[in-house]
């Protein structure tokens, strides 16, 4: 609800979700990074601000449509601090990748846990889009649609119909 007002304006114009980022590391000594993300579930009480997770298995992976500058990323952030699924994306005009969960490396919180894969997906809380860049850089990206891999994208969730 916090974004009613902005963000369909921002999907019509873009048919999809959009932006400009502008990289500046500022006192850091990593390269700047900035990236959007989508809930799976939503948050465990209204306007908590705590993330639910959810059993995305079934899904047998991501389908993304998307445009960008530069390479990105697709980060698929796990819950019960477990870690995260990654997944290098190339940069492009348009593109539309299916990536089954056994392709997407697992970074693990706790070198010591003992999950694979099949067991983290049922953990999933965020689906995440992001950039790294140099510090005085900038890159466009747009995200058309963001779905479960099912071997194409035609379930896809499209933002613009």
């Amino acid at each position: 609800k916090k974004y009613s007002v902005f963000l369909p304006s921002l999907i019509h114009k873009c048919q999809g979700i959009c932006g400009t980022v502008d990289f500046d590391k500022g006192n850091s000594s990593k390269d700047p990074y900035a990236g959007i993300g989508l809930y799976v579930v939503g948050e465990k009480t209204a306007n908590s601000g705590v993330p639910a997770a959810g059993d995305a298995s079934n899904w047998g992976g991501l389908c993304i449509a998307y445009a960008s500058d530069l390479n990105a990323h697709v980060r698929v952030q796990l819950g019960d601090s477990l870690g995260y699924l990654e997944y290098p994306l190339e940069s492009t005009q348009i593109n539309n990748k299916n990536i089954k969960w056994s392709d997407f490396d697992l970074v693990l919180n706790n070198a010591a846990e003992k999950v694979n894969i099949e067991e983290a997906v049922k953990h999933v809380v965020s689906v995440n889009f992001y950039l790294k860049g140099i510090s005085g850089s900038s890159a466009n990206f747009t995200v058309y649609s963001i779905g479960g891999y099912r071997g194409n994208c035609a379930d896809a969730v499209y933002f613009f119909n």
